[in-house]
């Protein structure tokens, strides 16, 4: 019965045969691809929400790291002053200069200003006397004449010695008359031998 079928009409039917499996093989290819492709999609959208997560943790914790290294900085820049303080405390030198300072003040003195620039021992031990320092006092005193008093006053103090220079004196009004304004730098005296 096959050989009633004319041969034009049997390619036929052929050819769509092939043509409707290419087609339906076509559309499983497309569909796969499809799929792979919206798989892969989301993979990268799920991997970067990840790696936004993981950024923004990077970000918290780097904010607290950066945090936490500057807490610890201060602290130690504290521990380091009060060290310094303590030592100044405990400094027999910077003691004994300031109470010789207080005691040679006079009724006719008066201290306004007195800034204190110690350097600490070169040795390493506070009260070794080996500090270096820089005494600026200010002040106003009735005269040249109680100033110059002040001024031995203050160079008789005989531990620690030091070395005193006139920096500064000027007449000024002073509420009903005048006075001498001072400022007076003490170094310590350079030991001999």
């Amino acid at each position: 019965m096959a050989e009633l079928i004319p041969l034009g009409y049997q390619v036929r039917v052929a050819s769509r045969r092939r043509v409707e499996r290419w087609v339906f093989a076509a559309l499983l290819v497309a569909v796969a691809c499809v799929t792979s492709l919206v798989l892969v999609y989301a993979w990268k959208a799920r991997t970067a929400a990840e790696v936004q997560t993981l950024c923004d943790e990077y970000q918290r914790r780097s904010v607290l790291i950066t945090r936490s290294q500057d807490l610890r900085g201060k602290r130690q820049d504290l521990a380091t002053r009060m060290q310094t303080i303590q030592q100044l405390m405990d400094d027999k030198v910077l003691l004994t200069l300031l109470r010789n300072v207080a005691e040679s003040f006079s009724t006719n003195d008066s201290l306004e200003y007195i800034h204190v620039d110690a350097r600490g021992s070169k040795k390493g031990g506070p009260g070794e006397g080996d500090g270096e320092f820089v005494v600026r006092i200010t002040g106003i005193t009735n005269n040249a004449t109680t100033l110059a008093e002040l001024m031995t006053r203050l160079s008789k103090q005989q531990e620690p010695a030091v070395n005193l220079t006139l920096e500064l004196s000027r007449r000024e009004n002073f509420l009903d008359g005048q006075v001498m304004r001072f400022q007076i730098t003490c170094e310590r005296a350079v030991k001999k031998g």
